[in-house]
């Protein structure tokens, strides 16, 4: 594991290659938690970034898609959470 987050800093998520929809997507906060999540994943294959707490000034979080379409931006949707993970089924 020691070589797994060269150059990155904690928190971070984390999330097996091919999963969609929040599937085994965590909030890793130090090294403990990121051994116990690999302990329990089947995966072998992550993608890691940096957590970016990007809740606004009500400590709310926002998920917002745009389209675009011939170059035109339409806004398609939104969704508000409490929770860093934005699904809009439970926003």
């Amino acid at each position: 594991m020691g070589d797994l987050l060269i150059g990155a800093s904690m928190p971070i998520i984390i999330r097996p290659v091919a999963s969609h929809a929040g599937q085994d997507l965590s909030k890793i906060v130090d090294a403990d938690e990121l051994s116990a999540y690999l302990e329990g994943c089947q995966a072998r294959e992550f993608y890691i970034s940096q957590f970016v707490d990007y809740s606004a000034a009500d400590g709310l979080f926002r998920k917002q898609r745009v389209a675009v379409i011939d170059g035109v931006p339409f806004a398609s949707h939104m969704a508000v959470s409490e929770h860093w993970m934005v699904h809009y089924l439970s926003a």
